[in-house]
């Protein structure tokens, strides 16, 4: 199992790295990623159906990417609301 995911990790940075040109996912909104998700995952139906197997490794890269992007602006929005809610020495001191 770890070889696979270690696998596919590399798979999904390397197709990071072919568009690192691009906005940084935290600029983008939850409705624009999930649209270019189900972009995504029509592109990889399609490959399925073709047995295009180089496609389906891609395209299913692409899908987690989406995903993942999703999951860590939404990290970012928990932890910075947790970090929000720690008083600080000066709220303390009061």
């Amino acid at each position: 199992m770890m070889e696979a995911l270690l696998w596919f990790a590399r798979e999904m940075g390397l197709k990071l790295q072919v568009n690192d040109w691009k906005e940084p996912w935290d600029c983008e909104t939850d409705v624009s990623l999930l649209l270019q998700l189900r972009g995504e995952l029509r592109e990889l139906t399609a490959a399925i159906r073709a047995d295009n197997h180089m496609a389906v490794i891609e395209e299913a890269a692409d899908v987690a990417n989406y995903a993942m992007m999703l999951a860590d602006n939404h990290r970012t929005i928990l932890e910075d609301a947790i970090y929000d809610a720690v008083p600080t020495e000066e709220a303390s001191d009061g």
